[in-house]
């Protein structure tokens, strides 16, 4: 168990917890934009909704364990039909899980057309969100077609960032794609995956500049971009980093009362497909720690269970009709506390220039939560930014904050200093 949460234990991480909660509602500091929402069709326009899985292809097919260092480039294959402007392919590269075991891990690698610029393509790697959390929703499989996984990445996130005249890698994440152990909402394997998509590209390709690497996450893989940037520089010293854009990111603050209540509720949820999935993906990883029967219901055991095996982003939560109680046991067993601060709240040692972006009509998290977070990071004395929508939702924010974010990217590939909005320092 992380060092950290077994040392301050459950009270002293929901006193920090909710200290940091008081501090982000009444004394913020940060820039707040009052803008108007932007539409829901308009944040995920019907073609990118995520309806459909997408096929694995022989491409896919490898072990469960590989040999090689972390890093090592395993296979590519070219992505056929892809825009004429861009030159995208599926990669494939040896990574680590939270254990430390080599697996496989597939991903996403999009340039620019045309000759890379002096020095090669600035680099971002991109941290997904939720997409779902089994082989069939990883981001690489079906990049260009409608309604999977794919497109919704590419259309929405991973283009924007190519039109800004930079070199993407998106990985998969583990046993998304490549077969691996179910894995979801796990900041230190989301952050190995990324760190290891970046290796391969910079040891195989020479149109990137290694000068220039920033990471860019949303949602799921908001808390993958925090945990890359915290485990970087232990864990892959060698690749620097300029920046992390953090995007309403999946932190859960572990306090027992407040996710009791939600299990609780006695109107279906959106939250049940997340919950779900940190259930499963945990029972796997942590099976010394977590007891399937304890956490679950019979029916959370098989439609629960069946519904992420088989779909795929709307289509869970589509399946999961009821509320929360009729899937998930409550009360919640203790052990899965700690679990929820070692995997999805970042420790705040960060020494990288750190955006954090939040749309204070969240409806998936908690938006309060993610300021605490950040004013966690200032008391720590970690120099940080923030930017509040307050009008905007988890998928609105994204299309609100495109300007702020991609001059704050630009701003760190130019070497400017980054700022800092922390109220202490």
């Amino acid at each position: 168990m992380n060092k950290r949460a077994g040392s301050i234990g459950i009270l002293g991480i929901v006193a920090v917890i909710v200290a940091a909660i008081v501090l982000a509602v009444t004394a913020p500091k940060f820039p707040v934009a009052d803008t108007p929402a932007v539409p829901d069709d308009a944040a995920v326009p019907p073609e990118s909704a995520m309806t459909d899985a997408s096929a694995l292809t022989p491409f896919y097919r490898i072990g469960r364990t590989v040999e090689g260092v972390p890093g090592t480039m395993l296979r590519e294959q070219a992505v056929e039909d892809a825009p004429s402007d861009v030159e995208m392919s599926r990669i494939m590269y040896v990574s680590e899980d939270v254990n430390g075991n080599r697996i496989p891990v597939s991903g996403l690698y999009v340039t620019p057309g045309g000759e890379e610029p002096e020095g090669g393509w600035p680099l971002v790697a991109y941290s997904h969100g939720t997409t779902g959390s089994t082989r069939i929703c990883g981001i690489s499989q079906t990049p260009l077609q409608q309604n999977t996984p794919g497109y919704y990445a590419w259309s929405l996130q991973i283009k924007p960032l190519v039109e800004q005249g930079w070199a993407v890698v998106a990985t998969d994440y583990e046993d998304m794609g490549a077969p691996g152990t179910p894995m979801y909402l796990i900041g230190k394997t989301q952050g190995q995956n990324v760190l290891d998509s970046v290796r391969a590209i910079q040891r195989t390709k020479t149109n990137v500049n290694p000068t220039k690497t920033a990471v860019w996450g949303h949602s799921e893989g908001g808390l993958g971009a925090y945990a890359t940037g915290q485990i970087a520089p232990t864990y892959a010293p060698e690749v620097p980093i300029d920046g992390i854009v953090s995007v309403a990111p999946g932190i859960v603050p572990a306090l027992p009362f407040a996710l009791n209540a939600i299990v609780k509720d006695p109107e279906p949820s959106g939250q049940t497909s997340f919950v779900m999935q940190i259930v499963r993906s945990w029972v796997a990883q942590f099976p010394d720690q977590l007891d399937e029967d304890a956490l679950t219901t019979e029916l959370g055991r098989t439609v629960g269970f069946d519904a992420i095996e088989s779909s795929c982003g709307s289509s869970i939560k589509a399946a999961l009709d009821q509320p929360m109680g009729a899937y998930i046991s409550e009360p919640l067993p203790n052990s899965i506390y700690p679990l929820l601060v070692e995997n999805t709240v970042p420790e705040t040692d960060l020494t990288i220039p750190s955006l954090l972006i939040q749309g204070m009509k969240d409806e998936a998290i908690l938006p309060t939560a993610n300021i605490a977070y950040f004013n966690l990071l200032c008391n720590a004395g970690v120099p940080a930014e923030l930017a509040v929508w307050k009008n905007d939702s988890h998928n609105g924010v994204v299309i609100s904050a495109r300007e702020t974010m991609d001059d704050w990217v630009a701003d760190r590939f130019a070497g400017k200093p980054a700022g800092n909005d922390c109220p202490n320092q």
